[in-house]
């Protein structure tokens, strides 16, 4: 086989390769996200310079006159299509030149001339019959070629190619005069190359020389540039997706994701050792920093005080990552035990953190807060729990005192699991309606039935759960909206077949609205939403708010509370006398009741507490509101409240929060008891 006809097998089965790995990268997740459409293109122009290849090995076989005209024919059909997919792969690439409609054109060109060639019987560049002639390469090998007289066609054709030519290199040219970038670089060899094939193909299009490696020898060269260039710049972007991942790219630190691929291949060491240690840092005021200096200068702060902490990671041997914009975690698997050790880390990453700072002539001192602790290997089984752990820590540092270092002790761990268990067992709770609307009587001075408070009740599956317990965690995860939505719901379809009875009576259901739930701004359409649902009128609910409920912001407060009221519901404040207890907004308030928290009830045996509670039932009736006093529990607090003029009251006295059932029974029901301890 001469070197011919091993140089177009080679490049044949080179193009198949090419694109069988364009393919490949195509198909593969990464290859679905970048430069899709350039490696379909050059997938697709890979496989038809293949095909044209293979032809042109078959072509200088030589075998007789007929091969060579089949031969000739069909590499005439492939080189018309590899140009336009060159075409269309560098102007999408560069976005200079890329027109639909030329393309269209070229596309539609390139089908006529197919057609024509398929059903003509002579190759398009010649006019009549080629007869096979022999040539001898400059290294002296003889190869066979098909010469004749040349078409009009065919020199139409030759036209095209070196149109579509000067167009892809037009494009790039373009390209590189507006852009530096990596790409540029690449333009402008390929431009050098092309330049020098494409006055090679004028030369042989204008019969001034011959060459066996026509005009495509160019293209392939183009193929195997892109292939190369997509594979490099696979390789390049699986680096830097995994700088992405695993490195914070302020700092240059690890990030979250790399400490747990740290830990995870090391879980076999932290399962050995007895417990983990762990020091988690937050700069304090960081965002005044951003927004006083700009996030240049934040960052900047930033990389000091990754750098110092650094160095401090590196001569105690232990791992640091950044957890968040301005938080870095330290965590020891080793030497934990020594407490020694474990208190001189932490006045290090203090100082570290702390260490005046001089950017553009300004002075920074940032201070900084630290929470550690020291945890039992068993209770990190997973790297990710001990990113739970450390939010706790820094959350308790930052509440218990800022800018200074605070240890996660075993108790506030235990408070924590507890805490977490809990909060577990709330969520399946109201996702399966467990939670109970239990009713507390109200009494009137007259042993009459006033009206009930609504009050939740959780029994789990471990016993009594106290609702100050839970109510500040479904408030702190976000959950109190339903749960208040939830037990609301109950005493609606409690109540309902009674509501008509009770209104009657002016009796009133109260029901605890929080701070959360009031500061919802579709709280007033989302209520009045329920008892249109359960056709219950307003007017027999009082809604009881508390005055730290209103006071994040009192106005928008005043003005649902006016809504609601505007509704039929009553307005009562709730615990008076604990919270701000102004008096210049009580009688800006939309107030119906004033209910006197049982803290002050507790303590009537005092004179200075009787007055007190005497003194908040004046400014009651001064602003002409109803007076409730809870927490009853006894005779003596009873007879001294009624000799002070109050005539509602509610407590354990009376009676325990009952269940509805029960609640009916006693007080609803037309067989019910009067009953009276007044």
């Amino acid at each position: 086989m001469s070197a011919v006809l091993h140089f177009y097998l080679m490049f044949s089965g080179a193009m198949v390769t090419v694109s069988i790995i364009t393919a490949i990268l195509l198909c593969s997740r990464l290859g679905r996200r970048q430069h899709t459409e350039l490696k379909f293109w050059v997938c697709t122009t890979a496989l038809l310079a293949a095909i044209h290849e293979y032809y042109l090995y078959i072509f200088f076989s030589g075998a007789s006159l007929e091969s060579m005209v089949l031969a000739a024919k069909y590499l005439n059909v492939t080189a018309l299509w590899i140009m336009p997919t060159v075409v269309l792969l560098i102007t999408r690439l560069t976005g200079y030149l890329y027109s639909p409609v030329a393309i269209t054109v070229t596309l539609l060109f390139c089908l006529s001339v197919s057609i024509y060639e398929v059903i003509s019987a002579i190759p398009i560049p010649f006019s009549a019959m080629p007869e096979i002639k022999t040539i001898n390469t400059f290294w002296g090998s003889a190869v066979p070629i098909l010469t004749g007289p040349s078409s009009l066609l065919g020199s139409i054709r030759n036209l095209a190619f070196i149109a579509c030519q000067l167009w892809y290199l037009c494009s790039m040219l373009m390209y590189v005069r507006s852009n530096k970038d990596v790409r540029s670089q690449f333009f402008i060899g390929y431009m050098i190359l092309s330049s020098i094939l494409f006055l090679h193909d004028i030369l042989v299009v204008f019969g001034f020389i011959n060459s066996v490696f026509i005009s495509l020898l160019g293209v392939l060269v183009l193929i195997g540039y892109f292939a190369i260039r997509l594979i490099v710049e696979h390789d390049s972007m699986q680096v830097k997706l995994a700088e992405l991942a695993f490195k914070d790219l302020q700092t240059g630190l690890p990030n979250r994701a790399q400490m747990v691929k740290s830990l995870e291949s090391e879980k076999w060491l932290l399962m050995e050792r007895a417990s983990i240690a762990f020091w988690i840092v937050d700069i304090d005021h960081f965002s005044r920093y951003n927004r006083t200096f700009g996030r240049k200068v934040g960052n900047r702060i930033l990389r000091r005080i990754a750098t110092q902490l650094k160095s401090v990671a590196e001569t105690h041997q232990i791992k640091l990552a950044k957890l968040d914009i301005d938080q870095f975690l330290l965590v020891c698997c080793g030497e934990t035990n020594n407490e020694e050790f474990i208190h001189q880390v932490a006045i290090s990453v203090q100082y570290a953190a702390q260490q005046e700072i001089f950017i553009d002539q300004r002075d920074f001192k940032p201070t900084c807060t630290i929470g550690m602790a020291v945890l039992r290997s068993e209770e990190v089984r997973e790297p990710e729990e001990l990113f739970g752990f450390a939010e706790q820590a820094i959350a308790h540092a930052k509440q218990f005192s800022k800018s200074n270092i605070v240890r996660l002790e075993e108790s506030d761990l235990h408070r924590s699991r507890y805490e977490q268990s809990l909060m577990k067992s709330l969520q399946d709770a109201l996702d399966d309606f467990l939670l109970q609307a239990f009713f507390q009587p109200q009494i009137s001075a007259s042993g009459e039935l006033y009206g009930a408070e609504v009050l939740v009740r959780w029994h789990s599956k471990q016993g009594f759960i106290p609702p100050c317990d839970f109510i500040p965690l479904a408030e702190k995860y976000g959950l109190i909206h339903k749960l208040g939505s939830q037990i609301l719901e109950k005493s609606l379809t409690a109540i309902h077949k009674y509501q008509n009875q009770l209104l009657k009576k002016d009796f009133r259901l109260s029901i605890n609205v929080s701070s959360w739930e009031l500061g919802r701004p579709s709280y007033v359409s989302d209520i009045l939403r329920l008892f249109e649902k359960y056709n219950v009128s307003p007017a027999l609910y009082t809604l009881e708010v508390t005055e730290s409920a209103m006071m994040h912001d009192i106005d928008k407060s005043i003005e649902k509370l006016l809504e609601l009221k505007q509704h039929g519901f009553r307005i009562a404040l709730d615990d008076f006398g604990t919270g701000y207890s102004s008096l210049s907004y009580l009688t800006k308030l939309p107030l119906d009741i004033l209910k006197i928290d049982k803290a002050f009830v507790k303590q009537m045996d005092c004179e200075a507490e009787v007055m007190f509670v005497k003194g908040i039932h004046d400014i009651s009736l001064s602003c002409n509101l109803v007076t409730l006093v809870e927490g009853i529990e006894s005779e003596f607090q009873v007879n001294a409240l009624l000799a002070m003029g109050i005539k509602y009251f509610q407590g354990y006295y009376f009676s325990r929060p009952l269940p509805f059932e029960e609640f009916e029974s006693l007080y609803l029901s037309p067989s019910r008891k009067a009953i009276s301890k007044l």
